[in-house]
């Protein structure tokens, strides 16, 4: 049973988006000790945040972001927990839009570091456009790796794809997916015993060179307008099987929107893209 909102303490929180990923974003900075210590442990409660992200009846969002309550030195610690009540080890969308939150609300200039599932992401909010309330954030993910390549059965149809990490894990398979069966199937890819802990699954198609529309399946989430965790997994993919050069920008496409993606000499993957503010709302 859901519980219900009014058990909370006085909650102030932001509403952001970025290629349709939309994202409810706790504060905790922004209470004293004790409140925040009461706030952060109402909130990761499973069902507050079924309750908080569920469309029709809350406030409505694919993910809950809490940001810790200790600034230090330009990093912050992120939460993340998906709109099921599950915890997530990383949502490159939405630490994007923290990113911009802590530059328009916060005390942050362009550059913050923030840490999430062990994963320490320098985001640069390049470009602010104050009237549209958007801005332009590149984040820069240092750890990535494909891990294997292998084929997997779901109802008698074979997919050959690479599993990868970019903090959390993917299975990425270069061909164009079908919507409609993804839809009936897709919760599928997370029973297999080759993803124990799940799997964000994304499917490829090529437009040419340097564009790629990607459809992903996220755990958690199913079908999703926007996942740059996906995006990132797959850009390490299209590198280590040669068709990205160092430094080459190439754009990959979602239905919610487009995203600049590269990887430099260090072998770190960068991806820029665009954060909106919709609105601050409180109970």
């Amino acid at each position: 049973m859901a519980l219900p909102l009014i058990q909370l303490v006085a909650f102030t929180f932001m509403k952001f988006q970025s290629i349709g990923n939309d994202f409810i974003i706790a504060d905790l900075h922004r209470y004293h000790k004790n409140d925040a210590e009461s706030l952060q442990e109402k909130l990761t409660d499973p069902a507050m945040v079924r309750s908080l992200c569920a469309r029709n009846t809350g406030v409505g969002a694919d993910c809950l972001l809490i940001i810790s309550r200790s600034y230090d030195n330009n990093k912050v610690d992120l939460l993340v927990y998906n709109a099921d009540g599950s915890q997530a080890r990383n949502c490159l969308n939405g630490v994007r839009t923290v990113a911009h939150y802590l530059n328009a609300f916060g005390s942050f200039d362009s550059d913050v570091t923030i840490c999430i599932g062990g994963l320490n992401l320098l985001c640069t909010v390049s470009k602010v456009y104050p009237e549209e309330k958007k801005a332009d954030v590149t984040t820069q993910v240092p750890k990535s790796k494909v891990l294997d390549h292998l084929t997997v059965t779901i109802d008698g149809k074979d997919f050959n794809g690479w599993s990868a990490s970019v903090g959390n894990p993917h299975f990425v398979v270069l061909q164009e997916g079908d919507l409609k069966w993804i839809e009936h199937n897709g919760e599928n890819f997370q029973k297999l015993p080759a993803f124990p802990e799940g799997v964000n699954v994304e499917f490829v198609k090529t437009i040419n060179d340097h564009h790629y529309e990607v459809l992903v399946y996220e755990r958690g989430c199913g079908i999703t307008k926007g996942c740059s965790s996906g995006l990132a997994a797959v850009t390490r993919v299209l590198r280590d099987n040669g068709k990205l050069e160092i430094n080459q920008k190439i754009t990959l496409s979602m239905e919610g929107g487009d995203v600049v993606v590269w990887v430099d000499e260090n072998n770190f993957i960068f991806l820029q893209a665009t954060s909106h503010f919709v609105f601050k709302g409180s109970f």
